[in-house]
C-alpha cells in the first residue's frame, strides 16, 4: 500500500536518505533541488537549490549535516559537498585533484565522516570543518578502495576494493584488526551486522561471504 506520494521536484529524483531517527527523508535531484521531508506528515520541512549532480546523499545523526556527491556504484565523482541541515548553507566542498570519490559515510554518532577516493587512502574527517583527522592505507596492492562502512557502534571501519580483501580497522588506534581474503575478483560492496559481530562482502566473482569480524574467518 502506498502511504504517501511526495511531489516537489522538477527533475528526476536521483538520491534519497532517511535520517537515523526515522523522522526525516531527504530527496535530491540533479542540478535542481534538495528537499527534506517530515516522514510522519509527508510535508516539506525545508529545501534548497543545487547546481551539482547528485547520486549519493546522507544525513548525519542528530540531523546536523547533509553530504551530497555524484559518487554511486561503479561511478566516481570529483568530490562532495557538505551542508548544514538547520541553515541549509553549504559549509565546504571536498575535492580530490587526481582521484575521484567512490564512497562517503557519516559515523553513527555523527562525529566523523569518511571519504574513499579512487586511491589506496580512506580518510576520516571532521564533518563541520572537513579537516582530515586520520587516514588508513586500505589497498596496498592495487591502490583502489571501492567501498567503506562504519560499524553500528562506531568503533570500527570496514574497507574493501580491488585487492579482493575486506579490511577491518580499529578507529581509535588506526590499526588493522583483521583481513578477509578469498574473493578472486574485486570486492564491490560490504555491510556490517547490527551487532557488529559479522560483516558481509560481495564480489565480481559472483559470491558473497559472511565473515567473523573478530577473526576475519569466513563462516
Amino acid at each position: 500500500k502506498i502511504v504517501n506520494t511526495l511531489t516537489g521536484h522538477q527533475k528526476a529524483v536521483s538520491a534519497l536518505s532517511v535520517s537515523r531517527d526515522g523522522t526525516l527523508l531527504l530527496s535530491a535531484s540533479n542540478k535542481d533541488v534538495v528537499v527534506v521531508w517530515n516522514i510522519n506528515t509527508a510535508k516539506q520541512k525545508t529545501f534548497w537549490p543545487i547546481t551539482e549532480q547528485v547520486f549519493t546523499a546522507e544525513i548525519s545523526s542528530a540531523n546536523s549535516f547533509v553530504s551530497l556527491s555524484a559518487a554511486a556504484r561503479h561511478l566516481s565523482s570529483g568530490g562532495y559537498s557538505m551542508w548544514d541541515l538547520k541553515t541549509t548553507k553549504q559549509l565546504y566542498k571536498g575535492t580530490f585533484e587526481t582521484n575521484n570519490l567512490k564512497t562517503q559515510h557519516f559515523s553513527p554518532d555523527g562525529k566523523f565522516f569518511i571519504t574513499s577516493p579512487s586511491n589506496a587512502i580512506t580518510q576520516l574527517h571532521d564533518p563541520r570543518s572537513g579537516k582530515v583527522l586520520s587516514s588508513v592505507v586500505a589497498d596496498e596492492i592495487f591502490g583502489y578502495v571501492e567501498c567503506a562502512q562504519f560499524s553500528d557502534n562506531g568503533k570500527y571501519l570496514l574497507t574493501a576494493g580491488y585487492d579482493r580483501a575486506g579490511h577491518l580497522w580499529d578507529l581509535s588506534s588506526g590499526a588493522e584488526i583483521s583481513r578477509l581474503s578469498g574473493h578472486t575478483l574485486y570486492t564491490n560492496t560490504l555491510e556490517f551486522s547490527k551487532d557488529g559481530k559479522y560483516f558481509v562482502t560481495a564480489s565480481d566473482d559472483a559470491t558473497a561471504r559472511i565473515v567473523d569480524a573478530a577473526t576475519g574467518a569466513a563462516i
